[in-house]
């Protein structure tokens, strides 16, 4: 993202929220949505990245242009500076960090403002698109399914337009 808006000249400021814990501890609403057997069910996932390797794969040419914020989610949302967002990112699989998100961004994100699901179709992590069903149930928002190259894999993503 910062790449493309470098590209095209918009000013932007990327926050990103990493616990470089991996996953938190598996909520009831993750282990009722997940499938049966996933291996995030008994063992911690991601727990290997390093935030020196986060900050090097951001960090190239985009000085000054985000910050990496690291901790669980219900850590650091609370950290993030109170401001209004017109673009939100929300990809982290589960259930209960969905809700997290969604909680946190959704009175931030300014009308006309987009939030973008990156896991709502993902056969691994179901639990995305129930967390994000739940949440959308009684606002005036809907889905807008996007689909990219070859049909395989993660490659449908969905978002909403804030009204």
């Amino acid at each position: 993202m910062l790449d493309v808006a470098k590209r095209i000249g918009v000013k932007v400021f990327f926050y990103g929220l990493d616990s470089y814990e991996g996953f938190p501890e598996i909520s009831d609403a993750d282990r009722k949505y997940a499938p049966a057997g996933s291996s995030y069910l008994s063992r911690r996932l991601f727990a290997d990245t390093t935030e020196r390797e986060v900050m090097a794969y951001v960090r190239d040419g985009h000085e000054g242009s985000f910050e990496i914020v690291k901790g669980f989610f219900l850590e650091t949302l609370p950290r993030l500076p109170e401001r209004r967002y017109a673009f939100v990112v929300i990809d982290c699989d589960l259930y209960s960090s969905h809700m997290d998100c969604m909680q946190y961004f959704y009175d931030r994100l300014l009308p006309g403002g987009v939030m973008f699901f990156d896991d709502y179709h993902s056969k691994q992590y179901p639990m995305a698109a129930n967390a994000i069903d739940d949440f959308l149930t009684d606002r005036p928002e809907k889905l807008i399914h996007v689909a990219y190259a070859i049909p395989k894999g993660n490659n449908l993503k969905t978002y909403i337009v804030k009204r």
